[in-house]
């Protein structure tokens, strides 16, 4: 590929997971997917190969992507047996990997964060829900604000029973806690999908299972994006035509 090439091909995107643990301590993992190799690696890993020429910014978006001289717009290779079913969208988009469309820069949690300081989280960031990862950044769960909702309504509904006097068991004070963490909160069934997944194959998994968020994992079983019910809005609407941003806005 000549060096004109390599600066008009698109840049493979560059995925980040940050994690965010008790204390405020964050760590966070670059990684990208080789088409070469089939598989995600590590940022520093590409960095050292002859074939990486450098990273850009798209512009807007604020995305990084890495320009690499072997597979520079080339595709995740997808499963050949998926037969596209609808009239209105091309057989390439229904091909498409989920990581096309999945937000690359993903918050995770630990299971020993505070409630309080996921709360802090979730408005800051304007999203509602993150996945709760290992120190290897493998999923153990997910917590959205409905499981914050849940916990505010035994909290609101304990409360009743007291002024009512009427607790559970005849005590309630149990059901008053204090410095409660993900952990004890989170959905430990998360659902999840491969990078290599066709959006059509996991928009199916998603609805099947009723959940509007789903961790993208590597060949590793690591966190390396996030996909959600808003981004296979704008996913539908643009490969219909129709003018949609290219990330779903979120609520200030």
């Amino acid at each position: 590929m000549s060096r004109k090439q390599r600066r008009t091909s698109p840049g493979l995107p560059i995925r980040v997971r940050r994690v965010i643990a008790r204390g405020g301590g964050e760590t966070s993992q670059a990684t990208v997917f080789c088409p070469l190799q089939g598989k995600s690696l590590l940022l520093e890993d590409c960095r050292i190969c002859e074939r990486y020429s450098g990273s850009e910014t798209e512009d807007n978006a604020g995305a990084s992507s890495l320009i690499c001289s072997h597979g520079c717009g080339e595709t995740i290779a997808q499963p050949a047996a998926l037969k596209p079913r609808s009239r209105g969208i091309s057989a390439k988009a229904l091909h498409a990997s989920v990581a096309e469309i999945m937000t690359r820069e993903v918050l995770c949690v630990r299971q020993d964060l505070r409630v309080d300081d996921l709360v802090l989280l979730l408005v800051e960031h304007a999203i509602s829900g993150v996945p709760v990862v290992n120190e290897h950044g493998k999923p153990v769960g997910i917590v959205s604000r409905a499981d914050l909702l849940w916990e505010s309504y035994d909290e609101v509904e304990a409360r009743s029973e007291r002024v009512h006097g009427h607790g559970l068991n005849g005590d309630d004070s149990s059901r008053f806690r204090t410095g409660i963490t993900v952990g004890e909160i989170m959905s430990r069934s998360a659902v999840t999908v491969s990078e290599n997944t066709t959006i059509a194959e996991a928009a199916a998994v998603m609805a099947r299972h009723g959940v509007h968020r789903a961790p993208v994992l590597d060949h590793n079983a690591s966190v390396v994006g996030i996909v959600s019910s808003g981004d296979f809005l704008v996913w539908l609407a643009r490969s219909a035509g129709y003018p949609a941003p290219r990330r779903f806005p979120r609520r200030k």
